[in-house]
């Protein structure tokens, strides 16, 4: 996410009179003088106000734009021991991350992972998760019914809270879904912390500056785009409450 404040132009008129003197006829017939000896008078120009000061004006920020996202999967209804793609598609140039809340709650960053660590999607542009050719499948192992949450953002490459450790993990475990919800500043706190920590290990490793590791979270006013969708499960389980962060 411009602004574009009104824009006063103020004019100043300058006024001028004029006043001609014509020389009088006299009654003895004698000749009308010439047009050198005319006089003219100028009455002097009227002086100009100075334009008064514009008042001033409070131009709104403009809001976030929102990022129009769509979520489908590969079929309607599973059954446990499926696979499941997903195909995501946005309006604009955004970075998705894709998240999984199981039927306990439990949830689980599907993508970007240590396969797929690339989550950036181009406008119009549809991605599927997996790719085709990724090494890895998507299973659905229990009945019950899964919740899927894609966050999109504009230049961030992740949401606010989320951090990952690709060595450590090939997926981004979360934990409880609504209690990572309610403490997203906190677990922020500590993505940076981690980061910060890995950047003193790197800079006394002597590494290059050009390999320090900066994955900031969404500003404020950042674009965003979200899309929600249950993925039924052949069993019969309610789905949990979840919420988006």
């Amino acid at each position: 996410m411009r602004r574009q404040g009104p824009r006063t132009l103020g004019g100043v008129a300058l006024l001028a009179l004029f006043a001609i003197a014509f020389g009088a006829s006299e009654g003895d017939g004698r000749a009308r003088k010439s047009k050198s000896q005319e006089t003219s008078r100028a009455a002097p120009a009227v002086a100009a106000k100075p334009p008064a000061a514009a008042p001033a004006v409070k131009v709104p920020a403009a809001e976030p734009r929102s990022i129009v996202l769509s979520l489908s999967a590969n079929r309607a209804t599973f059954v446990p021991g499926d696979t499941v793609e997903f195909a995501v598609r946005a309006d604009s140039d955004c970075h998705l991350t894709l998240i999984s809340i199981d039927t306990a709650g439990l949830a689980t960053v599907l993508f970007p992972n240590d396969f797929e660590r690339e989550n950036r999607i181009g406008a119009g542009e549809t991605l599927r998760v997996p790719d085709a050719n990724a090494p890895y499948r998507l299973r659905l192992d229990k009945p019950g019914v899964e919740t899927v949450l894609a966050i999109c953002t504009g230049r961030a490459r992740r949401p606010r809270g989320i951090g990952h450790d690709f060595e450590r993990s090939r997926f981004t475990i979360l934990g409880d879904w609504n209690a990572f919800t309610g403490a997203i500043e906190a677990r922020e706190r500590e993505v940076q912390r981690k980061i910060a920590d890995e950047n003193r290990k790197r800079l006394r490793r002597r590494k290059p500056a050009e390999s320090q590791i900066a994955d900031p979270p969404p500003g404020e006013r950042e674009a965003e785009g979200r899309a929600l969708m249950l993925l039924a499960v052949e069993g019969g389980l309610s789905p949990p409450t979840a919420r988006a962060p």
